[in-house]
């Protein structure tokens, strides 16, 4: 039922903050083809109210605000590679589910070889990826 992949404010300052320059590269390519960021934000005052909340539970600031965010901009499912965050927040979350980009896709049931719905502008890098194709 998800419309599209989209990324918190968070997580978009922690992108645009890595300083090896091939992979910042990378990842704003990325947002650039496949993300859109969240609207309207949420508001900072109860991201920082659910951020404490979820504090007694996980150590990263930012997963936390991550999460928080997430849950405030109804984001149904929130993709990690990070195992702590997994492992100490998805229990608490009010509203999101919290897995792998493995876990997800395997959940989407996508039969092999389906056609993509959205495919990378020619002139994207990411239109030269195979990694992606199905």
């Amino acid at each position: 039922d998800e419309s599209g992949f989209n990324l918190t404010p968070t997580v978009e300052t922690e992108y645009q903050a890595i300083k090896d320059q091939q992979k910042l590269a990378d990842h704003v390519s990325w947002a650039m083809a496949l993300l859109s960021p969240v609207r309207p934000l949420p508001d900072p005052k109860m991201v920082m109210a659910r951020e404490t909340e979820l504090s007694i539970h996980h150590s990263g600031t930012n997963d936390c605000r991550i999460v928080a965010e997430s849950e405030l901009t109804q984001i149904k499912t929130l993709l990690t590679c990070d195992p702590r965050l997994k492992k100490n927040l998805r229990p608490v979350s009010k509203c999101i589910q919290i897995c792998k980009p493995t876990e997800y896709w395997q959940l989407m049931s996508i039969p092999n070889g389906t056609k993509p719905v959205r495919i990378p502008r020619s002139t994207n890098p990411m239109s030269q990826c195979s990694w992606w194709h199905w």
